[in-house]
C-alpha cells in the first residue's frame, strides 16, 4: 500500500464534511476509515455525531452516541456532550442531554455552560439562561470572556432589556 490509514486525517475530513452538511458522507467516510483498518476512537465518533447534529438529524446522533457508548475504549467525554447540546440548541432534548451527561459522571465545563447559556438565550428563555448560569456557577465553573459576551449580546435583543 503506497500509504498508511491515519485516523487523524479520516476526523478532520469527517469534521470538514459535518460542517458541509453532508453527515451521510461523513457516515461513509467514516465506515471507510474502519474497513481501512483504523481503530475507532471517541474523537472519530464525537466529529460523525457533530457531523449529524450539525444538519439536525438528532434522532441519528443520538443513536450513534449509544453506539459509541457500547463501543470498548470509546466513551462519550465532556467535548461530545458539549457538541450535542450545541447541536440541540433549538430543539427540547438540550435539557435532556444535559441530564444524561452528568448521569454518566462527566463534567461539564465552561464550553458546556456557553452553548448551554447560548441555547437559552437564543431561544428567548432569559430566566432559564439565568438560572443556568447560576447553577454552573455553584458548580464551581468560571464562566469566561465568551460567556459575558453572549449574555450582553441576548440581554441587548429588543424586549429582554430589564433594569
Amino acid at each position: 500500500m503506497w500509504y498508511r490509514p491515519n485516523v487523524g486525517v479520516y476526523i478532520k475530513l469527517i469534521v470538514m464534511l459535518g460542517k458541509c452538511k453532508q453527515p451521510e458522507k461523513a457516515h461513509e467516510l467514516f465506515q471507510a476509515m474502519i474497513d481501512e483498518g483504523c481503530e475507532v476512537n471517541h474523537q472519530a465518533y464525537t466529529a460523525l455525531v457533530s457531523a449529524y447534529g450539525r444538519s439536525g438529524l438528532f434522532g441519528k446522533a443520538f443513536s450513534l452516541l449509544e453506539e459509541m457508548k457500547n463501543t470498548p475504549n470509546c466513551h462519550p467525554d465532556v467535548n461530545t456532550y458539549s457538541i450535542l447540546i450545541k447541536s440541540c440548541l433549538q430543539v427540547a432534548e438540550m435539557e435532556s442531554t444535559l441530564v444524561k451527561m452528568l448521569g454518566e459522571d462527566c463534567e461539564p465545563d465552561v464550553w458546556t455552560m456557553n452553548s448551554t447559556i447560548r441555547a437559552f438565550g437564543n431561544s428567548g428563555q432569559i430566566e432559564t439562561m439565568e438560572k443556568c448560569y447560576e447553577k454552573f456557577q455553584r458548580a464551581g465553573i468560571e464562566p469566561s470572556i465568551s460567556t459575558f459576551t453572549f449574555s450582553l449580546i441576548v440581554m441587548e435583543k429588543p424586549g429582554t432589556m430589564r433594569k
